[in-house]
């Protein structure tokens, strides 16, 4: 008689842990906020050394625990944040608004797409539009456009 393989179930039924032994790796530093003098500290390193993380660490006062990873993303997280507030009212005087296309710049798209077809980078370079008009602006107005062709 043959005998049937032993089946044996798995150490670890978990998949997520099943390459971690015993827990090894399972806990994480504590989370130790940033203080003002901490951001103030990364924002003079970056003005003073560049986006040399170590060196700022190094010259610079921080909590013991962190590191130049962790002073990297902060940076990141602050130039984000900055660009997002509202009260960055700068960015927003530099956009420029969408002026509607004349007339004469709907005959040039109408002649443009029958020239080039739907390349609307070699019709916006092809034909004179208003500076600052981009190839977006371009297909979105076709598209609204009524008759095409």
């Amino acid at each position: 008689m043959a005998s049937s393989p032993e089946i044996v179930s798995p150490e670890h039924p978990n998949r997520f842990t099943a390459g971690l032994k015993s827990g090894i790796g399972l806990h994480r530093r504590p989370r130790i906020p940033y203080s003002k003098t901490e951001e103030d500290n990364l924002e003079k390193g970056v003005a003073k050394l560049g986006k040399f993380w170590k060196q700022i660490l190094c010259c610079y006062e921080f909590h013991p625990s962190r590191t130049a990873v962790d002073l990297m993303e902060k940076y990141k997280r602050m130039k984000l944040t900055d660009q997002r507030s509202p009260s960055n009212s700068s960015s927003r005087s530099n956009q420029r608004r969408n002026l509607p296309l004349s007339m004469a710049e709907e005959r040039r798209l109408r002649r443009g797409v029958r020239r080039h077809g739907y390349n609307w980078t070699t019709i916006l370079n092809s034909y004179h539009f208003v500076h600052g008009r981009t190839a977006k602006e371009l297909r979105d107005k076709w598209r609204g456009l009524p008759e095409q062709m």
